[in-house]
């Protein structure tokens, strides 16, 4: 079974890095990773995307908080 990791993020560009690294690093591999973006005004979408091609970024067009995000 394919487990999701949802990401709720909101200018994660100090964080993004570390916390995919981090996932990808595990032994199982049998996840998606959505990353669930409220909006930011940086430009870690973008980066997210072109740095970590596997992750499917969905950019909202407002601040949607935690509990938005992760239910996105």
């Amino acid at each position: 079974m394919k487990a999701s990791i949802v990401i709720p993020a909101y200018n994660a560009g100090p964080y993004y890095r570390e916390c995919l690294s981090s996932i990808y690093a595990q032994t199982v591999r049998d996840f998606e990773v959505i990353w669930v973006d409220s909006a930011s005004t940086d430009d870690s979408p973008a980066r997210v995307a072109a740095e970590f091609p596997g992750v499917r970024v969905v950019a909202l067009d407002h601040n949607a908080g935690y509990r938005g995000g992760a239910k996105a």
